[in-house]
């Protein structure tokens, strides 16, 4: 769980380096997120039908692989077209592991106690934007930025380690499906027919479209344009992603009590009322950095209760092809999400403001869609697969 956030928080410190090593622009290194998180989202309708048809445990094996390769092909790219390529080729392994990962959870968990098992997974997957760039931070000033991706390389093959020894498989032989073209096409369109996967996952995908907007756009705003340290940077990243998690056990308690949608729609509504409140302090005056950093901090840290209760709600009833509704969910999430990450680039003026912006207008939308679930999803069980 923690690679994807790891591939994308630990070089973000390095996006003023990048850009001047590479001779290209903040909106080119911008984009090179923007590429990963649209690569990362199609990829995934290509690895869900190999997660029905192989099971789970060799094609995650494979894309950690594939991740600690291409990590190793950003270490030594020369020039910015090569390096969003290596990106590019990074988002479809993380995304061969993301898929796995949730329909093993799928396999194994109804709806809640899947949102739990999510809570506890996020505490894991909320260390890498903790860690990301305090780590890239550290690196960055005893090296050069080639380093944080030699790092991630040495990283991936312990994760392969750790993965031969420790994750079995959860599909049964039985259960596993054809990848006949005809027959995947089919599938995927009773998927994308239905609401219960839809709706959740489309609201998910807005909410973590201002995440990315966050993500992409505030290296630039906040150590180029207001000149703060790498290391505030870092610190600052860290710490709303340490909200996240923090958030992400709170979850695991208020399931005992709440079903997964009502969480859900309690987290939207709080994303949308803060950055509502800062985009219109922001057309008046910058931000000072304490209630910059506090809008932020409102918006990331409920996206641990969006993603995992979005994620299980969304797969509640696919059980029998769990595979291809990950890669439904994780398609829209990071795709929507990608799109956030390239319009922050091309909105770019020098202030926090298009980053609200884009946050606070995908937030609302996000409120207002996920009032579409059916009244089934509220307290729908797990299907007998």
């Amino acid at each position: 769980m923690a690679i994807s956030p790891m591939s994308v928080d630990m070089y973000l410190p390095a996006f003023p380096a990048i850009a001047r090593d590479l001779h290209a622009t903040a909106a080119e290194v911008s984009n090179t997120l923007a590429v990963f998180l649209l690569a990362m989202g199609v990829g995934q309708l290509f690895t869900g039908p190999i997660a029905d048809r192989y099971g789970r445990r060799r094609p995650l094996l494979g894309g950690l692989i594939g991740f600690a390769l291409t990590a190793a092909l950003c270490a030594v790219a020369t020039d910015i077209g090569l390096f969003t390529f290596a990106r590019a080729l990074a988002a479809l392994a993380v995304c061969m592991t993301s898929v796995c990962i949730r329909a093993m959870v799928r396999d194994r968990y109804d709806p809640v106690e899947g949102a739990r098992v999510m809570s506890i997974m996020m505490l894991v997957s909320g260390l890498g934007p903790v860690l990301g760039p305090l780590v890239g931070s550290l690196i960055l000033a005893v090296g050069p930025w080639r380093a944080i991706f030699w790092v991630l390389t040495a990283a991936g093959f312990l994760f392969v380690l750790g993965a031969l020894r420790t994750l079995p498989e959860s599909q049964p032989r039985t259960a596993r499906s054809t990848l006949a073209p005809g027959a995947v096409a089919r599938d995927y369109l009773v998927l994308l027919r239905s609401r219960d996967l839809m709706v959740p996952s489309l609201a998910a995908g807005l909410s973590f479209f201002g995440v990315f907007a966050y993500v992409a756009g505030t290296p630039s705003v906040l150590i180029a344009a207001r000149g703060l340290s790498q290391t505030t940077y870092g610190l600052i990243f860290g710490i709303n992603a340490l909200g996240m998690v923090v958030l992400s056990q709170f979850n695991r308690r208020w399931l005992t009590r709440h079903h997964p949608l009502r969480l859900l729609r309690h987290a939207l509504r709080v994303q949308a009322a803060a950055t509502a409140l800062g985009l219109g302090l922001a057309c008046f005056m910058p931000l000072p950095l304490p209630v910059l950093w506090a809008v932020l901090l409102c918006y990331i840290a409920p996206v641990s209760l969006v993603g995992g209760n979005s994620t299980v709600l969304a797969m509640a009833r696919h059980g029998q092809h769990a595979g291809k509704a990950a890669a439904v969910n994780g398609m829209i999430t990071m795709a929507v999400g990608g799109l956030g990450a390239s319009l922050v680039g091309l909105l770019y003026d020098g202030t926090e403001r298009p980053i609200l912006l884009l946050m606070c207008v995908a937030s609302l939308g996000a409120v207002a869609l996920v009032h579409w679930l059916p009244p089934s999803a509220d307290g729908a069980p797990a299907d007998a697969n």
